[in-house]
């Protein structure tokens, strides 16, 4: 397995509420090349945050629809802080 992928963080990745609305979540990869992504090549797994992405509302399509800076911008939030708070948590430091 790839030194990128983790599927036990995203299992705790989807076990959080939806950052945005806190509606049950997915774990939706943040797509930035410097983060691993590329035209059909999924980021790195320690980048997804947790998203909900019902048939109503979908703020992982959001995310993927407008991109990172006006997501964070559109819900004044920061996915650089909630990347680095969720692993912190998930590896015991918080």
């Amino acid at each position: 397995m790839s030194k990128h992928k983790d599927p036990k963080y995203l299992a705790y990745i989807r076990s959080l509420p939806c950052e945005i609305c806190g509606r049950k979540s997915v774990a939706a990869h943040v797509r930035k090349q410097y983060w691993g992504a590329g035209t059909g090549i999924k980021p790195w797994d320690y980048v997804a945050i947790s998203l909900c992405d019902d048939l109503d509302v979908s703020h992982h399509k959001e995310l993927d629809r407008i991109g990172m800076e006006e997501f964070e911008a559109r819900w004044n939030i920061s996915i650089k802080r909630i990347i680095i708070k969720n692993l912190v948590n998930y590896f015991g430091g918080g």
